[in-house]
């Protein structure tokens, strides 16, 4: 039955081994908006998921704990998705991205962005630091970057499999500096403890991110 965990499953963050933290984030999307509310998607469904796993018996009880959904974060999301739509609009309409009102959505919506990747990285680091395995369930491809700079602060180096249809290569696309179009190329240029992206099934990219993809030593 569901109990507000993912799967229902019976374990607190505490007790759990992995611990699931929700980010309800949709600001930088380009095409369609909706992905703040995929969090509660996902946890919704998940009750409805066979629990059994041919290849690894008792899985269920690896233990996996879910962090409540951070609301405030859901309504500065859906605030600063208005700004976001602004910009988006006028640059689509030809209006330059110099221009005043750009300028001022694009600060207002880049400075909560960092603010959001401060927030992901302490509760990451903060349950890392218990000996807890993170993930995160976005929201926008945007999201993981403060998980993923928790993760390069116990580690020496680790590698990124990315499995997506783009590169994620943009350097700020469309004037955000943190877009869901760019975290591969944030997360190359701002964490120099990732030393290999492995990217597959990419089927739509820019002639720049094909270019850095075919000639940075750590893309694959």
């Amino acid at each position: 039955q569901p109990n507000g965990n993912y799967f229902a499953l019976p374990y607190s963050p505490e007790e759990a081994n992995v611990v699931l933290l929700s980010v309800p984030w949709d600001v930088t999307t380009s095409y369609a908006p909706g992905t703040a509310d995929g969090p509660q998607a996902i946890l919704n469904a998940s009750p409805q998921l066979d629990l059994y796993d041919p290849f690894v018996k008792d899985a269920w009880k690896v233990g996996i704990g879910t962090l409540p959904i951070d609301e405030d974060w859901r309504d500065k999301s859906a605030e600063l998705r208005e700004l976001a739509e602004d910009v988006i609009e006028r640059l689509e309409n030809g209006e330059p991205e110099d221009s005043p009102a750009i300028v001022k959505h694009l600060k207002t919506i880049n400075s909560a962005s960092e603010s959001l990747n401060d927030y992901v990285y302490a509760e990451a680091k903060n349950w890392i630091e218990k000996g807890k395995i993170v993930g995160v369930v976005g929201g926008e491809h945007s999201v993981p970057f403060g998980l993923i700079k928790a993760l390069s602060e116990k580690h020496e180096s680790l590698g990124i499999l990315h499995i997506d249809a783009h590169c994620d290569l943009r350097v700020a696309y469309e004037g955000f500096n943190y877009s869901h179009a760019s975290i591969m190329y944030n997360v190359l240029d701002k964490i120099p403890a990732v030393d290999r992206l492995v990217q597959v099934a990419v089927r739509d990219f820019s002639e720049e991110e094909i270019s850095l993809a075919m000639s940075h030593p750590k893309i694959v």
